[in-house]
């Protein structure tokens, strides 16, 4: 069965406002949306989950020895690789680090992970949660699911990072199912 399309995953129910009662399937897909900074892990036949993720500040930085615009860029990547960091502010008390890589093959900086302040973030309007140095930042909860739906689909987990979702109109989440 082919993956839902992103203008028919933007008319899907969502199952589930904090992961609870999700299990991860192999293939599930993962959709940022960086201009609403929500995520959706979405299932084959199209079900999915959103929760709040905070994604790049939308400024340049100067961070890891680098200058850069932090925006979280939109594009297709593969998450492929899982990483523990020292830093368990950045990273999260785990240290955590899910690596993307652009169209499954280029290495890069960026990837997912929780934060020593995830929750105090995550917890912001949308508009302040444009907190990161590019990564995308996640709860706990969502990480573990994320982190599950890697090892279900041979350590790999297909990213799609977009800015808006394309016609028709958005997903409309009630204030219950938006976390």
């Amino acid at each position: 069965m082919a993956a839902p399309s992103l203008a028919e995953i933007a008319h899907q129910k969502v199952l589930s406002r904090s992961g609870a009662l999700w299990e991860p399937e192999r293939g599930d897909t993962l959709i940022i949306n960086t201009e609403a900074n929500l995520g959706y892990l979405v299932h084959p036949d199209g079900t999915l989950i959103a929760f709040r993720v905070a994604t790049g500040q939308r400024r340049t930085v100067r961070y890891i020895g680098l200058t850069y615009n932090a925006t979280t860029p939109v594009g297709s990547w593969v998450a492929k690789s899982l990483h523990t960091k020292g830093d368990r502010i950045t990273y999260g008390p785990r240290g955590l680090f899910l690596r993307f890589y652009k169209n499954g093959e280029e290495f890069t900086h960026y990837g997912i992970h929780a934060h020593r302040d995830s929750e105090e973030m995550l917890g912001r309007d949308t508009a302040d949660r444009f907190a990161s140095m590019g990564c995308i930042i996640v709860s706990e909860r969502i990480l573990d699911l994320l982190l599950k739906t890697h090892e279900l689909s041979g350590k790999t987990l297909r990213v799609e990072t977009i800015l808006g979702f394309p016609s028709p109109p958005p997903l409309r989440l009630s204030k219950d199912d938006s976390t």
